[in-house]
């Protein structure tokens, strides 16, 4: 604006300069495209394109294989499976398959002796196997097979293994069948399908996914026999010593191709290869460019003839208004401006003249306005700062109140514990999300205090309550900061214990038994509250009854009360079995 000024050019010229400039512009970007693609630099942007699709479609194929592998292991740490019992596991892994034929082919176990047994009722010996005495040595903990053609499935497929261990030692392996055709399914892409396609080869350089159904498995990179293609041997030693790159190869009709590939991560070196036609390529940037071409002198012209007109107009009409307004500030009191449109510069008209008849009528009154005006927001600022101060103090006693009526629903009054409807609330809450995010498995206890009727009908209702309390103080003091205790009901107590296995749940639920029998009846604690010694005999003293059980997503549970009732069945077995012991369900 400051160059445009120094010549002192019109508010038409300033337009039309600047819309030449913006239209040169965009004619010397378009002429460096050409440059560009003349010099061959087209390499260099397909190769940016297809790098981002490479990328896009190895991140897309690691998700794929993960959540394949994924599968197998949740299915290996199901109590059927780890029971190695056909007659439990078998119906577990042929409802695995319902509605997924096109993806997996079929689930097999294969116990310690080497016995395959799987869910097409085939059986055999593979204990020589080498990716099963893998597994069983320990050696890997995952095999992703070589790929091969199943006669059984008439397709190519590739198996999946992973360890069923069972308290630390490996009692065999559970593995799947995926076919192939699900894999070229899932990298298949619209986006470049007039321009090349995707494919993907295995570490051996075996191709394991193309478009070209019959170059799976019967076309390998690492071979001189592909004479037909040059080329791919190179490329094969390429992705040996680098996880992406770029290469080119002939294909067999004489056509030059270039490729991009990137390693799949987590896979057993696979890598997904971009392939672009080299004549697609230049065929489409050049058609592209005489469109862009046309295009933009056609709207060129087009706008320039609407600048002009537009810019007439508007100049005409600010000029016409500059001179009223040079005519008003020279002491022609009733002139005014003529509106002749309903848009900006008739706005501005309206504004002005509205502002001619104001300074007009009030100049005598200016200060005494803005005087009154000023002490009438003084006051309104006031009243308004006051307010803000009384509502700032009834919202801190509303937020006080709101925490106080919260504690009091949901904790229990007499232990300071979560009371029963808080502690469903939580243990719902804890259910939905290993359901549904796959978040940690989680044990819970259901505590029962023996005995504790006949301390209530002996020594009376107040030593009772002193009784809940004492055992709510042994509760938080043997279990992890971030499990939750809750009062059921009654003498009856419930803690969910996060991210805990069954052996963790079972220590700390030997610990708070231990450490309530360790009271030997609260003989001590008693004598003192009563002021005066007790006697309890052996059988009649406080102790607890737990029931555990540890909540897995297999298990399908939806509500909090089924897993308390199946958790409450646990600690009455506990008590049918002589009370004062831990059961675990």
């Amino acid at each position: 604006m400051n160059l445009f000024n120094k010549y002192n050019l019109s508010l038409m010229n300033k337009i039309i300069i600047a819309f030449v400039a913006y239209f040169v512009m965009i004619l010397i970007t378009f002429s460096l495209i050409v440059v560009l693609i003349d010099r061959g630099q087209v390499l260099s942007i397909s190769n940016e394109f297809s790098s981002t699709i490479a990328t896009d479609k190895a991140k897309t194929v690691e998700l794929w294989l993960n959540e394949k592998v994924t599968n197998v292991s949740t299915l290996a740490l199901t109590s059927e499976v780890q029971s190695m019992n056909h007659e439990a596991f078998l119906p577990l892994l042929e409802s695995a398959l319902v509605n997924k034929e096109g993806i997996y082919g079929r689930y097999f176990i294969i116990d310690e002796q080497g016995i395959l047994v799987d869910t097409l009722g085939i059986r055999k010996n593979l204990a020589e196997d080498p990716e099963y005495q893998k597994i069983m040595t320990g050696e890997v903990p995952v095999v992703v097979a070589k790929s091969s053609y199943d006669d059984t499935f008439k397709q190519p497929t590739f198996r999946i293994m992973v360890p069923i261990e069972v308290d630390g030692k490996v009692q065999g392996l559970l593995g799947t069948t995926v076919l192939l055709k699900d894999l070229s399914q899932l990298i298949s892409s619209t986006v470049i399908q007039e321009t090349g396609y995707a494919w993907v080869v295995d570490e051996y350089g075996q191709v394991i996914s193309h478009k070209d159904t019959n170059q799976v498995l019967n076309m390998d990179i690492t071979s001189d026999e592909n004479t037909d293609y040059e080329g791919l041997v190179s490329l094969s030693e390429q992705m040996k010593t680098s996880n992406e790159g770029m290469a080119t190869f002939t294909n067999p009709q004489g056509e030059k191709n270039y490729v991009t590939y990137e390693s799949i991560p987590g896979s057993p070196g696979w890598h997904v290869i971009i392939t672009l036609y080299a004549s697609s390529v230049y065929k489409t940037l050049r058609e592209l460019f005489v469109y862009m071409t046309v295009l933009v002198v056609v709207l060129g012209l087009i706008s320039y003839l609407v600048t002009y007109l537009l810019a007439k107009d508007i100049t005409d009409s600010v000029k016409r208004l500059i001179g009223v307004m040079n005519k008003f500030t020279s002491g022609v009191k009733g002139i005014r401006a003529k509106v002749e449109s309903q848009d900006e510069i008739g706005m501005l008209s309206q504004s002005f003249n509205a502002m001619a008849d104001t300074i007009v009528a009030h100049t005598d009154n200016v200060e005494e306005l803005i005087k009154e005006r000023t002490q009438i927001l003084a006051d309104l600022n006031y009243q308004i700062v006051s307010r803000n101060k009384e509502l700032g103090t009834m919202n801190e006693e509303l937020e006080k109140t709101n925490d106080k009526l919260h504690e009091l629903a949901s904790t229990d009054m007499l232990t300071g514990l979560y009371n029963r409807h808080q502690f469903v609330r939580e243990l719902q809450r804890t259910i939905e999300l290993v359901n549904v995010e796959d978040e940690q498995n989680f044990s819970l206890l259901f505590i029962d205090l023996d005995n504790f009727k006949q301390y209530n009908d002996t020594f009376g209702h107040e030593i009772g309550d002193f009784l809940l309390i004492e055992v709510a103080k042994i509760l938080r003091e043997n279990v992890r900061e971030n499990d939750i205790i809750g009062r059921y009901g009654g003498d009856e107590f419930v803690i969910m214990l996060r991210q805990g296995t069954y052996d963790i749940a079972k220590a700390i639920a030997e610990r708070i038994h231990g450490a309530i029998l360790g009271h030997d009846g609260f003989k001590k604690e008693l004598s003192k509250k009563l002021s005066g010694e007790i006697k309890i005999m052996g059988k009649n003293k406080l102790s607890s009854s737990i029931g555990i059980v540890n909540y897995m997503k297999s298990m399908k549970i939806t509500k909090a009360e089924d897993l308390l009732a199946i958790a409450d069945e646990t600690m009455y077995k506990a008590k049918k079995a002589g009370k004062s012991r831990v059961v675990v369900n």
